[in-house]
């Protein structure tokens, strides 16, 4: 009978360590914005029934940015601006989709979905990302 040999294959803990999708160390702000930008993609009223949002900093944390996104529309008069505030004021009451599309004048939800909630994400994104970052700075400094 002839010598058979097996490839040496890698243990499967170090192939897995490898295929890590996100490096050690400290994590890249590009990364926090993916993540914060995929936890904010479902409707803002889903979000805020999540268990996550019982925690009383993150929810704070969540309103805050909206507040801050709405501050940052607040005074422009460009038509899509306009939308994106009116967006972000009817989900943060638990509005849908549909029913925004409609107070908007507009007859494609997904326009809504593509365009609209997507801008509004990002600036509700950027306004949780400064927050966590304050937030972060005044307990490095208090410690």
């Amino acid at each position: 009978m002839p010598f058979v040999t097996t490839p040496i294959t890698k243990s499967p803990t170090r192939s897995a360590a490898k295929e890590r999708a996100t490096p050690r160390g400290p994590t890249r702000r590009d990364e926090w914005v993916r993540r914060v930008r995929g936890a904010l993609r479902a409707q803002y009223s889903e979000l805020c029934a999540s268990p996550l949002c019982e925690l009383p900093a993150l929810r704070a944390l969540l309103e805050q940015a909206c507040d801050m996104a709405l501050a940052e529309l607040d005074g422009v008069h460009e038509r899509r601006v306009q939308q994106v505030a009116t967006y972000l004021q009817l989900a943060r009451e638990g509005v849908s989709v549909t029913t925004i599309t409609h107070r908007l004048g507009l007859h494609s939800r997904s326009y809504v979905h593509q365009e609209i909630q997507r801008q509004a994400l990002e600036l509700i994104t950027e306004a949780f990302l400064q927050l966590a970052r304050q937030a972060d700075e005044s307990s490095n400094a208090a410690c």
